[in-house]
């Protein structure tokens, strides 16, 4: 019982710290390249913004920022929860999630996140 409770601790910090290496010192590929913001640019810079209080420019950056904190849950505990859950559903929710950020990204006004600059650590 030890042993897979800090297998899965280990777990959770592996994926945290590679998040976290990939947002500070690796900037979006596709943006910084071709100009060209991805479905998930403006994440970062609307959670910093959340952060610090700017409600407004967090939603305007990135309305779906706010479902990351479940997607990561999900990401890591996928295993428990596809013993548990049919996985037809499973297959449902992660359709839905990419289908929320594909519209997303179609619908919201992409010219803030020009605007915006990066956070500083970029």
């Amino acid at each position: 019982m030890k042993k897979r409770i800090l297998k899965n601790i280990l777990l959770h910090l592996i994926f945290i710290s590679t998040i976290m290496l990939f947002v500070v010192f690796i900037p979006c590929p596709l943006f910084k390249i071709f100009q060209i913001p991805c479905p998930l640019c403006g994440m970062t810079r609307a959670t910093i913004a959340f952060f610090q209080g700017n409600f407004e420019l967090a939603f305007a950056l990135h309305p779906l920022f706010i479902i990351f904190p479940f997607v990561f849950l999900f990401l890591c505990h996928y295993r428990i929860i596809s013993k548990k859950i049919n996985k037809k559903y499973l297959f449902i929710v992660i359709i839905y999630i990419f289908l929320a950020f594909a519209i997303t990204y179609f619908v919201r006004d992409k010219s803030i996140l020009f605007v915006y600059q990066q956070p500083f650590f970029r």
